[in-house]
């Protein structure tokens, strides 16, 4: 007879499975660029997600559209950080931005080119100074 045992939801997993998403942060990825709106853990997860099993879901805005969703994927190494959350909010300069792509085994993409455009976007309403463009 096969017991079936249930993962208990660890801090540190649930820290993995979120990486660098908190309240306030802008990333971007291959499906669009997305600001999360709020962390949600437990029993709120749960009931935002219509699922028994989830530990924790991101409310996030995608960019281009404003469509507010709710999900819980893990972080991958597909998943970039644009802007940090907090009072002291880092806008990355279109320099740094290059930077990690030209790093990237692989040409400039339609994705690269529309992280650089949401870069310029974020920046134009917290510093004037945070892009330059090409």
């Amino acid at each position: 007879m096969m017991i079936a045992t249930v993962e208990q939801p660890t801090a540190e997993r649930v820290k993995s499975e979120l990486g660098p998403r908190t309240e306030g942060v802008t990333y971007y990825n291959p499906t669009g660029t997305f600001d999360v709106l709020e962390v949600l853990q437990g029993e709120e997860a749960r009931k935002a997600l219509g699922r028994r099993g989830a530990d924790w879901a991101v409310r996030v805005r995608r960019r281009h559209t404003g469509e507010v969703t709710v999900h819980c994927l893990v972080w991958t190494t597909s998943d970039h950080v644009l802007v940090e959350s907090g009072p002291a909010t880092k806008v990355r300069t279109a320099d740094e931005i290059r930077t990690t792509l030209n790093t990237a085994p692989r040409k400039l993409t339609d994705v690269d080119c529309d992280v650089l455009n949401n870069l310029a976007e974020v920046a134009a309403y917290q510093s004037t100074e945070a892009v330059t463009t090409r």
